[in-house]
This record gives structure tokens, sequence and C-alpha cells, in this order.
């Protein structure tokens, strides 16, 4: 796939996902069938990205409607920057792809995230003797295609970046604090939206919950950081991971990175360093991108 169809295709599913949202929440008010059949096939092509649905703590972004509509407000509003991202690749002549691969990996996490949770819940489901119904079906067929469309694109994009090799250059503190920041943020929106972790509850709970939230934090960067070289902050602002010795990244050091960055007040003193513990201890660094496509691909 050439970068023109790529840029078609997520512009299309921008404006599909924009679409879906706005026939979703037309149907809450009107409950008509025709509204809801274009509803449904708008809905199953599109990115369908629910960041803060079924929070406990993030009530006030999202509800569900009586017939069964999700209004996500960061869903929708990460639509609208996939849309924007996509005419902003084209009019760049196909070098800016930030805002893309931003969005894409956060498509990715959320599928990966509900995928892996529909096939934890599965014995229970079976236990139950209940049946797959046929929206069951579409929406693990939804997951598992727009899981596989978001990882194929984001290697597409990732085809034509290079790293500035004869002479990489660090991110500064800002970029690393927006990286911290970002990617925090995703993880924690997921964990309490998918996974059903809150932190209003009891001690107990929420001690529990904080331990669940550095596991997924930890698989989200090792994860992350060794398949795509870049988590959705490093995306953001154009960032990618690479070994000191500009060797391909290994799994032991993207592991110890992971790691190190859960050694108490590692946070504390990248403020005053260079280079954070966890680019350190692993050997790695975090360095700015330059965007280019090969032969025109």
């Amino acid at each position: 796939m050439n970068k023109r169809k790529i840029a078609y295709v997520l512009i299309i599913a921008g404006v599909v996902g924009i679409i879906s949202s706005l026939l979703g929440f037309l149907f809450s008010i009107v409950d008509n069938k025709i509204i809801l059949y274009l509803w449904r096939g708008f809905d199953f092509f599109a990115p369908n990205i629910m960041p803060t649905a079924f929070s406990k703590d993030l009530s006030f972004l999202w509800f569900l409607s009586e017939n069964g509509y999700v209004f996500d407000v960061i869903g929708i509003f990460l639509c609208v920057v996939l849309l924007s991202g996509g005419i902003q690749y084209v009019k760049s002549d196909y070098q800016k792809k930030s805002i893309l691969l931003f969005v894409l990996s956060i498509v990715l996490f959320e599928k990966v995230l509900l995928i892996a949770n529909s096939i934890f819940s599965l014995p229970s489901f079976i236990s139950n003797n209940e049946e797959f119904s046929v929206m069951v079906t579409i929406q693990l067929t939804h997951m598992i295609l727009w899981a596989i469309i978001s990882f194929f694109l984001i290697k597409k994009l990732n085809v034509g970046i290079k790293v500035l090799l004869i002479k990489p250059r660090r991110v500064d503190k800002y970029k690393r604090f927006i990286h911290f920041v970002v990617d925090s943020i995703i993880y924690t929106l997921f964990a309490s939206s998918q996974l059903g972790l809150s932190f209003r509850e009891n001690i107990d709970g929420s001690v529990f919950n904080l331990f669940v939230l550095i596991g997924l934090g930890m698989m989200y960067y090792f994860v992350f950081e060794l398949v795509l070289g870049s988590t959705p902050g490093k995306y953001l602002t154009g960032s990618k991971v690479i070994l000191n010795d500009q060797s391909p990244l290994k799994s032991v050091n993207i592991l110890i990175r992971t790691i190190s960055r859960y050694i108490p007040f590692e946070l504390l003193f990248a403020l005053f360093q260079t280079a954070p513990w966890h680019d350190n201890i692993s050997g790695t660094s975090v360095v700015d991108l330059k965007y280019k496509f090969e032969n025109g691909k």
C-alpha cells in the first residue's frame, strides 16, 4: 500500500468514525430502525475508540443510552484528530505523520486490550452456557480487524522513518515530560475503562488496582518499545527508542529499560540529568526522527 492509499484509508476512517458517533447519538434520541441500521453499518468500519467508556471514575466523559449507544467524548475527539492528521499528512506531501501514528497506536492498544479481556472472560462465558450472539461475534471481529489494520498501517508508516544515524539527537526534557504525561494518561484511561479499575474504592481495592495499573504500564512500555520502537506519546513528538550502538532493539534491553522506570525517585532525578536512569541502565536513548518515504512508497 503506497502513501496515498494510506492517507485515503485513514481520512475515510476518521470520517466514518465521526458519522458513526453522530448516528449513534441521533439513535439515542430518536429510536428509528433506519438510523439503527445506518449506525450499525458505519460502526463496523469505524475505529470505535472508547478510552473512557464504562469507567466509574470518568463517568462525566461518556454515557450509555437506553438503547445501547455508548457516547464517548474522547473517542469522538480522537476520530476528529485522525481525520485532521490524515489531511495534514496529504498537505505535507506525505511527510508529517506524527498525529496518524499517535492515533493508530492508541487504536492498536485499545483493540489488543479488548481482545485480551475477551479471551480471559471466555471461560466464564462458556461455563455459564452462554451462546455467542451475532452482535458479540461482530464486536470480536471488529476488534481483531482493527488491531490488524492499525498494526499494519503503523508498520507501513514506520517504513520511511529514518533515525539521524550520523549524530542522533537526544530529545530534550520537555519532550520527555510530554511522553510521560501522554503515555500515563493513555494506559490509565484504558485501564479504568476496559479493565474496570477504580481508585474511589476502599484502600485495599485501590492498592490492588494500583499494582494492576503498574503491571499494565510495564507491559505497555515493553511491548510498544520492543515491537514498534515508540509509544503513542513518543509518536506524538516524533521520537524513537534506539540502542546506543544503533543496533536493532533487543528484548533484554527493553526489559531492563521498562523495569528501570519503576526505580524509586527515578522520575525525580530525571529532571536533573541529561538522560534518565532507564536510558543509562539499559544502554538506550530516545532520539528525534526525520520522516521520509523511501522511493515514494
